[in-house]
Formats: structure tokens, sequence, C-alpha cells
């Protein structure tokens, strides 16, 4: 399960949809959740900047440690701050194998 919330207030939710949908790997609860955000800053007609904005003032809640690479999309994205309640000691990217949300670039 993954949150995200901006000021507080839950903005966007998904589940874990791979064990049902045989996609292993790809459309993570974190997708999900970005991909709703994402839907409703269009809904808004935000421009590029005004995205990049509300992305800087999000936290995301998530079960399960992000991946390396869905670490990697949250640090593109510009996710504030990311919180796990489990590693993932084979691909996480938030700190057990890799720190690349907090990596500048």
């Amino acid at each position: 399960r993954c949150v995200i919330l901006e000021e507080g207030n839950i903005v966007a939710s998904g589940l874990n949809r791979t064990n049902e949908t045989g996609n292993r790997g790809h459309k993570t609860c974190r997708d999900e959740a970005i991909d709703e955000l994402i839907g409703q800053c269009q809904k808004d007609r935000l421009s590029p900047s005004q995205v990049a904005e509300k992305f800087s003032k999000c936290v995301l809640y998530v079960t399960c440690e992000p991946c390396i690479m869905c670490a990697s999309t949250l640090s593109f994205l510009g996710i504030k701050e990311v919180y796990y309640a489990c590693g993932n000691d084979k691909f996480g990217g938030c700190g057990s194998i890799f720190l690349l949300h907090l990596e500048s670039s």
C-alpha cells in the first residue's frame, strides 16, 4: 500500500497489484499513486513548474522500501520525503542497499 500526502492531506494512493495482474516488477503501488497524482495535475491543467512544486511538497508512505528503480523515480519527481515500514534487503533504494532518494543530481 502507498499513500501520498500534501500538507497532511492524502492526495493519492495505490495498491500493489503485481500478483493479481501477473505483471511482476511493474505497476507497483507507488506507480499507481504517482499516476493518480499526475492525472490530477493534468486535470487541473498545472504547468510543469506547478507540478514540480506540488511534488516537492509531497510525502510518500509505503509498506515496503522502494526498490532502486522506484527510489530513482521518486528522486526524479522531487518527492520531499519517503517513509516505509520494512526494508528491502535485496533491492532497497532508500537505504537498505542504496540511498538514491536523497542523492542530489
